[in-house]
């Protein structure tokens, strides 16, 4: 029987990473890394990820002579060229060698793998290099390769070896445009990314120890920044919608998160994110509470039926067709997205309810005492309150009045037709 045959490069370009997704591909490595160590069934699971910038030995320089000069202008951070993920899974033994050199892979379909993340790392790197150590059949062993838009070289890449122990490292070098330019060059902010991509993990306490650090020294435990930000406001509703079981997951952010957003999530890992301000005009800003941050609020949303519904490339979802969804027992997206959002507002009811009752004086003392000529509309339709923004400047305020009354006359013309 003919083998079957893969073009890589058209396997690439076919390959849909918009740059939104511009830390897809080393997230994906990470997680990779994750389910190795849960199929070695270690205790100890560790991974290090290791970021490499751009021109870093003169950066080094710079930020030393800045900081034995006393200058309080620190040079700009320099971009990210390379990550490297080393972890003590079960490596590159044969079964998984053979399914990382099958396109469309099924060995982990189990987990929700639809066995595409190398061709991430080559659709936002120029390579990625390989070196794993691993024990088979009771012999420990090495394999060693590159990952290129050739192919794998070389091809005999395995032989004996004399470390005693499991260790992989993925290196995805040569970082690309656009997804470089878009990358954060800070390593907290890199740290807050990875955790929200892998928030699940850390939820149900399945993530292993988790260490980040830059070409400069500096360095982050993953899981004590979990602890210290995220896990004392973990909050969790279950619902049902058609016969699915849906979770969602309220936390709120301190830092890390620059607006309140809702996460669908297939497989243990978060696939895209909404904006709640376009259904709550009052979530605008941080919220303020008994901190001196505030937090940003952050839904993460599970279930089974999301992760059967998760795309090949798992940067969205394939819910069918609206027509037919009574038909596949289908849940619509919309539907699916309403029930959330009650559980998103009675779990922010409270602050919601304190941003409302500010957003209605401030408007009724701008009516009252600068333009008295809506005080009309709050009179007859005192609900175009509700999708007012609230803190808004005197002129912006002006003109949601403005545009709430235009509506008002439209809505009157059309009864009248």
């Amino acid at each position: 029987m003919a083998e079957f045959t893969v073009d890589i490069r058209g396997r690439i370009n076919n390959t849909y990473l918009p740059d939104s997704k511009y830390l897809w591909a080393l997230l994906e490595s990470i997680v990779n890394s994750i389910q190795s160590i849960e199929e070695s069934v270690i205790t100890d699971g560790r991974i290090d990820v290791y970021a490499k910038r751009h021109n870093d030995e003169q950066l080094k320089w710079d930020l030393l002579n800045a900081q034995m000069t006393g200058d309080t202008l620190k040079p700009e951070l320099t971009s990210f060229e390379s990550f490297s993920v080393t972890d003590n899974g079960c490596g590159f033994t044969s079964e998984n060698y053979i399914s990382f050199r099958t396109a469309d892979s099924s060995l982990k379909w189990r987990k929700g793998c639809k066995g595409i993340g190398r061709f991430l790392w080559l659709k936002a790197f120029d390579k990625a290099s390989i070196e794993s150590n691993f024990q088979e059949n009771g012999q420990w062993q090495k394999r060693v390769f590159d990952f290129t838009f050739d192919g794998i070289v070389p091809d005999e890449n395995i032989s004996e070896s004399d470390l005693k122990e499991s260790k992989t490292t993925v290196t995805l070098d040569g970082f690309r445009n656009p997804y470089r330019d878009k990358c954060p060059k800070t390593l907290e902010v890199l740290a807050r990314k990875i955790i929200e991509h892998c928030l699940i993990y850390f939820l149900l306490g399945k993530c292993p120890k988790i260490i980040l650090r830059d070409s400069l020294g500096e360095s982050i435990n993953l899981t004590s920044l979990y602890e210290s930000i995220i896990r004392d406001s973990l909050h969790q509703d279950h619902f049902e919608l058609d016969g699915n079981e849906f979770i969602i997951y309220h936390v709120r952010m301190p830092e890390g998160a620059s607006a309140h957003e809702l996460h669908f999530c297939a497989n243990d890992r978060e696939v895209r994110s909404i904006r709640l301000d376009k259904f709550f005009p009052n979530l605008q800003r941080k919220i303020a509470d008994d901190t001196e941050t505030g937090f940003f609020y952050c839904g993460y949303l599970t279930g089974e039926y999301l992760n059967n519904k998760v795309n090949n490339s798992r940067t969205g979802f394939d819910f069918g067709d609206d027509q037919q969804l009574d038909f596949e027992n289908n849940v619509p997206e919309k539907k699916i997205i309403e029930a959330a959002k009650e559980y998103v507002f009675t779990y922010l009811k409270e602050y919601i309810d304190e941003i409302n009752s500010r957003k209605i004086k401030r408007i009724n003392d701008f009516v009252a005492h600068t333009q008295p000529q809506y005080r009309l509309l709050l009179n007859q339709r005192p609900e175009v309150v509700d999708s007012i923004k609230p803190e808004l400047s005197d002129s912006d305020l002006e003109l949601a009045l403005h545009a709430e009354v235009l509506k008002w006359d439209m809505d009157a013309r059309q009864r009248g037709d």
